[in-house]
């Protein structure tokens, strides 16, 4: 998201209803206490952590140029906040960044990895597909019992299949980079 609190500024963002109204959900939950080992979103492309946060100076190019405005700085670093928009891959925050804090050597993926809850629909005979047609590399299938799925090696944490699910029964849960939780269906 762009610094810039300007009312021109907040009405540039492109949100969709449901982002807003999943925003606005998501608002009234309790929000967990910070701790030490809270593993930060960065964005895709960002080199390893203990790097990122020595060469990222908060300058804040990477989130005036993020199109979707998704990027926003905490505690003064770089990070994705997925709740209104999903990251498109179109790399411009690489682009921008001067401090080598993301960088065109490493390979394109966020730390990001949705677990479709126990809520949802589809193995109770209700045809939806919505996560998986909404995600870009075929991530999401559907097997014989119709239960969803998601290969995690083909995942990149993008999060378009969150905000695909009108029933909110997906979650992203934020795993140390090249981790991937051991079971990610629930």
């Amino acid at each position: 998201m762009s610094t810039d609190n300007t009312p021109k500024a907040t009405l540039s963002r492109r949100i969709s209803r449901r982002g807003l109204l999943r925003s606005l959900r998501n608002a009234a939950r309790p929000t967990q206490p910070a701790t030490a080992s809270r593993v930060a979103v960065r964005p895709p492309q960002a080199v390893p952590e203990t790097v990122f946060l020595a060469r990222c100076n908060g300058c804040g190019a990477c989130a005036a140029a993020c199109p979707v405005g998704i990027i926003c700085l905490i505690q003064g670093k770089a990070e994705l906040v997925v709740d209104t928009a999903a990251c498109d891959g179109c790399l411009v925050c690489t682009q921008h960044c001067r401090a080598g804090a993301l960088s065109a050597d490493v390979r394109m993926a966020i730390n990001l990895r949705p677990v479709i809850t126990a809520g949802c629909l589809s193995p109770l005979a209700v045809i939806c597909r919505v996560c998986a047609n909404a995600c870009s590399v075929s991530a999401i299938f559907f097997n014989q019992e119709k239960v969803p799925s998601i290969i995690a090696a083909q995942c990149w944490g993008c999060g378009a299949c969150k905000l695909a699910c009108y029933h909110g029964h997906i979650e992203l849960i934020p795993v140390a980079r090249g981790i991937h939780p051991a079971s990610i269906d629930k």
